[in-house]
């Protein structure tokens, strides 16, 4: 009998740990803009949403049907360390650029697949990921070792 209660009760907080938002009952997410700068080209500006605390950071960009040219969503972490992102419930393709403490671009996945739990991880530590709509890489000259500059202020909870 104290097995079954024992087993509802990981059931149910399973389901409230593990559940987001659903479509439509988003995060109001803080926006502003933040520049990136390929090596040796001019900066370019981006409008972006930051998803800084873990409420934000889980509900991402899940069941957003479209992005603006030169708009995403840029997570910040407190610290680095390796990332591990998917695009369960996301129905757009995305750009997912991997940036340094230092805000220096280490790792790109272009056009990850839409609405697949595969993870996609940093092949090293990072405390910024931005997405962006696919093929913003190649439209944009966005390179490795492209400086990510930040709003002033800090972003990090």
């Amino acid at each position: 009998m104290h097995a079954i209660r024992y087993l509802r009760l990981l059931a149910l907080l399973g389901a409230l740990f593990f559940s987001g938002p659903a479509a439509g009952e988003g995060i109001a997410f803080s926006r502003g803009t933040v520049q990136l700068v390929p090596p040796g080209k001019v900066p370019l500006s981006f409008k972006v949403e930051f998803a800084i605390t873990p409420a934000e950071r889980r509900q991402g960009l899940m069941y957003r049907a479209s992005l603006d040219e030169k708009a995403g969503m840029l997570f910040v972490f407190n610290e680095s360390a390796l990332r591990h992102f998917w695009m369960k419930n996301t129905p757009l393709s995305l750009d997912i650029l991997f940036f340094t403490k230092e805000q220096r671009l280490v790792h790109i996945v272009p056009n990850a697949e839409p609405n697949n739990d595969k993870v996609i991880s940093s092949f090293a530590p990072v405390q910024y990921v931005l997405e962006l709509e696919a093929g913003s890489v190649s439209r944009f000259g966005l390179e490795l070792g492209t400086a990510l500059v930040l709003p002033a202020g800090s972003l990090i909870e």
